[in-house]
C-alpha cells in the first residue's frame, strides 16, 4: 500500500495544488472537466531502497505548507476535510483506489477511508489533539508508550541495526516524592482548596494512605469530600477496586528503594500494575537499562526520540503487512550527525522487516534530502507576496541524491539569505559600511577593537578583504605599527610550522 496523489482545493495557504507522492504513476486532475487520469511510469527508480520500499519526502521554508500536506491527509481519512480533495492510493490487492469529498469520473475502484486509515501511522505534534476519535494510529513517543511496546516485544524483540542501538533489557521503578506526586494529581481534587489538599497529603506517613488519598481523589473529582479524606477507614471502604495493603507493600516500592525486573520476565499481575491503562502508573518514575547498563534518562533528547521512532515502526510491523507512515520534521532534537545516519537506519529496519512501506517525511534538513533521489522529493515554496504554496517540484534544479551538504543549504529551500548568523552578518555589514564610508572616524581604542573583530572572521577570504579595507583605510603611523605586529605574529607561526617540518 502507498499513497499516490493528493489533490486539495484550499486548506490554508494551499489553493488548488497537486501533490504526486509516489514515481510509480503519473496523475492529473482536470477541475474544468471534473477528471482525474491516472498513468504508469515506466522510468521510475524501482527498488532504489530495497524491496517495496517507496521514501517520500516533502521539504520547503516555514510556512510553504509541509504540514499542511501531513494535516491534509489525516483529515481525509477521518473525512473531516471542510475542502474539496482527491486522494489516490493503492490499496492492500495494489489496485489503485480514491477516496474524495466530490463526483469524480475516473477509471480507478472508489476506496474507503476507513480502509486506508488501518495502515496509516502519523508521527505528528498535532495529532492528539485533532480528532480524539481517529482511525489511524499516533505514532507515541513518550516514556510510557515506549515501556507499553517493549513488554509487548519483549520476548521476540529483535532491533539490534545501528551502531548506537540502545534496547533496554530491565525496567527500574521507583516511587514518586510525596511532594511530586501532589503537585502532579491536585488538579484531580476540582472542589476543594488546593492548599489545604497539600497540607492533608504532606502531614501523611503512612505511604498505603497516601495511595488511597489520591485514588480516592482521582476516582472521585468534583465530588471529593474532605471528611472521608482525613479518615483512612473510610477511604478503603468507598474506593472501587483498590489495592488491599497487603498487595500494596507487595507492588509498591519503599520510596528510598527502586525495584528493577527482567523486562522479558515481568507477570502479567505486573504489567498491569505498572504499566498498563487502568494500572498505578501515576505513582511511578520509570527508567530503562540495556545490556551495557545505558539507563534511557541519561540518553540525549534526539537519542531518545530516534529509538522510539524506530521502535514504533518495529512494533506496528510485527501486525501490518502494508504500512504508510507518515512523519512531521522527525529529525527535530536531532544532533547534525543523526540526521545524517537517520534514513539509513530507517532504510535498514524497513529492509530487515520484509513488509510493504511508504515512508513519507517533512523535513528542514539537507542531511536528509542528500540520502534521496530528487524524483522522491516535493519541493514548495511561499509565494513572498501572498504567502500561498506553490509546488516547484517539476521546474526546481537540485541534485539532491549524494549532495554536498553546504550546496543543499545555500538552495533557497534551506536559507534563502546565505549560511551565515544573522548577528555576524548584521556586524560584518556594518563594518564593511563604516570602511566604505569616507568620513568614519573612531579612537585609536575603537581601531584596536575594530581589527580584533575582523581578526575573528572565521571565513579566511572575508577576513583578507576586510584587512585590506582596513589598512587602506587607515594608512598612518598607529595602523603601520599594528601592522607590523601582525605580521611578526604571522612570521612567528610560520617559523613553528617550518620548523615542523625540520
Amino acid at each position: 500500500m502507498e499513497l499516490v496523489y493528493l489533490w486539495v482545493e484550499n486548506y490554508k495557504n494551499i489553493q488548488e495544488e497537486s501533490f504526486h507522492l509516489s514515481l510509480k504513476f503519473e496523475c492529473n486532475y482536470h477541475k474544468e472537466k471534473n477528471q482525474l487520469t491516472v498513468n504508469k511510469k515506466d522510468d521510475y527508480l524501482e527498488e532504489f531502497f530495497g524491496k517495496n520500499i517507496n521514501i517520500t519526502a516533502i521539504v520547503g521554508e516555514n510556512g510553504s505548507g509541509k504540514s499542511s500536506i501531513i494535516d491534509i491527509i489525516q483529515e481525509c481519512v477521518e473525512n473531516n476535510l471542510y475542502t474539496e480533495y482527491i486522494l489516490v492510493f493503492t490499496g492492500n490487492d495494489n489496485v489503485l483506489k480514491y477516496i474524495s469529498n466530490i463526483e469524480i469520473i475516473s477509471n480507478l475502484q472508489k476506496g474507503t477511508a476507513k480502509e486506508l486509515a488501518q495502515d496509516i501511522f502519523i508521527y505528528n505534534k498535532n495529532s492528539h489533539i485533532h480528532f480524539p476519535y481517529r482511525n489511524y494510529n499516533i505514532i507515541k513517543v513518550d516514556k510510557k508508550s515506549i515501556i507499553n511496546m517493549l513488554i509487548t516485544e519483549c520476548d521476540k524483540l529483535k532491533f539490534k541495526i545501528s551502531t548506537f542501538m540502545y534496547l533496554p533489557i530491565e525496567l527500574e521503578i521507583k516511587l514518586k516524592d510525596s511532594k511530586i506526586l501532589i503537585e502532579e494529581n491536585i488538579n484531580f481534587f476540582e472542589s476543594l482548596n488546593r492548599e489545604k489538599i497539600k497540607q492533608i497529603f504532606t502531614s501523611i506517613i503512612d505511604p498505603y494512605y497516601q495511595y488511597l488519598f489520591i485514588t480516592y481523589g482521582r476516582q472521585q473529582g468534583i465530588n471529593v469530600k474532605i471528611d472521608i479524606l482525613e479518615n483512612q477507614e473510610k477511604l478503603k471502604n468507598i474506593i472501587e477496586n483498590s489495592l488491599s495493603e497487603e498487595e500494596y507493600y507487595r507492588y509498591f516500592p519503599n520510596k528510598m528503594d527502586e525495584n528493577i525486573f527482567d523486562i522479558a520476565k515481568l507477570t502479567e499481575e505486573e504489567k498491569n500494575i505498572y504499566i498498563r491503562k487502568g494500572g498505578y502508573s501515576h505513582f511511578f518514575d520509570f527508567d530503562m537499562i540495556d545490556e551495557k547498563y545505558r539507563r534511557y534518562n541519561h540518553l540525549s533528547h534526539g537519542e531518545q526520540m530516534i529509538f522510539a521512532q524506530l521502535l514504533n515502526i518495529y512494533f506496528y510491523s510485527k501486525t501490518k503487512t502494508n504500512l504508510i507512515f507518515l512523519f512531521d520534521e522527525p529529525e527535530i532534537a536531532l544532533h547534525p550527525e543523526w540526521q545524517k545516519k537517520y534514513l539509513n537506519e530507517v532504510i535498514t529496519l524497513l529492509n530487515l522487516l520484509k513488509k510493504n512501506y511508504h515512508f513519507i517525511f517533512t523535513t528542514h534538513s539537507p542531511f536528509l534530502i542528500s540520502d534521496l533521489p530528487k524524483e522522491n522529493i516535493i519541493f514548495l515554496e511561499k509565494d513572498n507576496k501572498t504567502g500561498e504554496c506553490i509546488n516547484t517540484t517539476k521546474i526546481v534544479k537540485i541534485n539532491s541524491f549524494g549532495a554536498n551538504i553546504h550546496t543543499l543549504l545555500s538552495h533557497g529551500f534551506f536559507m534563502k539569505d546565505g549560511l551565515m548568523g544573522e548577528f555576524a552578518k548584521d556586524k560584518i555589514n556594518t563594518i564593511i559600511k563604516n570602511l566604505a564610508n569616507k568620513d568614519y572616524k573612531i579612537t585609536s581604542k575603537e581601531r584596536k577593537q575594530l581589527l580584533l573583530t575582523i581578526n575573528r572572521i572565521g571565513e579566511e577570504f572575508l577576513k583578507s578583504k576586510l584587512l585590506d579595507m582596513y589598512y587602506k583605510k587607515f594608512d598612518d603611523e598607529f595602523t603601520k605599527k599594528q601592522r607590523i605586529e601582525e605580521l611578526k605574529r604571522e612570521q612567528k607561526k610560520i617559523q613553528q610550522e617550518l620548523e615542523r617540518y625540520d
